[in-house]
């Protein structure tokens, strides 16, 4: 479950694993795109399993911060592991501190926020950074442009370093 641009990447990586991946969203077309299924943002698990009649070893939530978010219930229901991995930390703190309960493990893609959120929690919070697959995340021979890029979301902080950033160095 998340949304479907970093989801894909995990979904993709998998299958190349040789895993046989079941993926939901709610930031697909209703009707599913391809391998990956339509849910209602507020999706009953253990309800979509039954509905697809999968009997998965794993289940594998990925949150970031596309809308609409995802928020699974029924958890405590399932008789396989949970596994949950919040990728924004650093912007959705205020509720990834709380996901931590929901399932059997827990991690953050953001190292500086696992020991604040442990304060929470007798779960154990692992670190699970972003990193790229050399299938996908490779180079494509283009000319360089730019000594240095930024691919995010701008936001007031962000832009006031930038800002900084300008002032010693041509960017």
């Amino acid at each position: 479950y998340s949304s479907v641009s970093l989801s894909a990447i995990v979904y993709e990586t998998l299958l190349q694993m040789g895993h046989q991946v079941f993926f939901f969203s709610p930031n697909v077309p209703k009707e599913g795109l391809g391998e990956i299924n339509y849910c209602e943002p507020l999706v009953n698990v253990p309800e979509t399993l039954v509905k697809f009649q999968l009997q998965p070893d794993l289940l594998l939530f990925v949150e970031s911060s596309i809308h609409p978010l995802v928020f699974p219930i029924g958890l405590e229901k399932l008789t396989i592991p949970s596994c949950w991995w919040g990728i924004d930390n650093h912007m959705n703190y205020r509720w990834h501190k709380d996901y931590v309960h929901l399932f059997d493990h827990a991690f953050f893609a953001q190292r500086d926020y696992i020991q604040r959120a442990a304060a929470y929690t007798k779960k154990d919070i692992h670190w699970l950074p972003l990193a790229c697959n050399p299938l996908i995340h490779k180079d494509y021979g283009l000319d360089r442009i730019h000594d240095c890029t930024f691919v995010g979301n701008l936001n007031p902080r962000r832009e006031k370093f930038f800002e900084k950033l300008k002032q010693q160095t041509p960017i």
